[in-house]
């Protein structure tokens, strides 16, 4: 098709759509090995990953821009317990589902909270991560 300032191209491509609503994820791991394997499993599910190994830095940026989905393990400076209560604490993230990464089975990490948390056990198998996060968010 040649085309020329004074005449526009035609459009023959379909409608446009308003693009998709990215879900955003927070992956807070103090581990770099852990914290790639679910930034990758969680990129591969569409979803823009942002990175932390601070609870107090995660904290932070879920109060300035909540996301979808918030993935808590072994934190650099603060215990997992209380960058949850921090996190429980914030109205705005109420409806987010907190996925943590723990290593013990009874980790006090989950234990007695109301909130929705779901838990994966160390080592992190990336099938059993896309799976949880596939049962966290339908038709992904």
């Amino acid at each position: 098709m040649i085309t020329s300032d004074a005449t526009p191209p035609k459009d023959h491509a379909r409608p446009h759509r308003a693009p998709a609503k990215t879900s955003r994820a927070i992956v807070a791991e103090a581990d770099p090995v852990t914290r790639k394997q679910c930034a990758e499993v969680l990129s591969q599910l569409g979803f823009a990953v942002e990175l932390r190994d601070s609870g107090i830095g995660t904290v932070v940026a879920a109060r300035e821009a909540p996301p979808d989905l918030i993935v808590l393990g072994q934190l650099r400076d603060v215990r997992a317990p209380e960058a949850i209560g921090w996190l429980e604490a914030n109205a705005a993230l109420q409806a987010t589902p907190l996925l943590v990464i723990d290593g013990a089975p009874a980790d006090e990490t989950v234990r007695g909270r109301t909130r929705r948390i779901s838990r994966i056990r160390r080592p992190i198998s990336p099938m059993k991560l896309r799976r949880l996060i596939v049962e966290l968010f339908p038709g992904r």
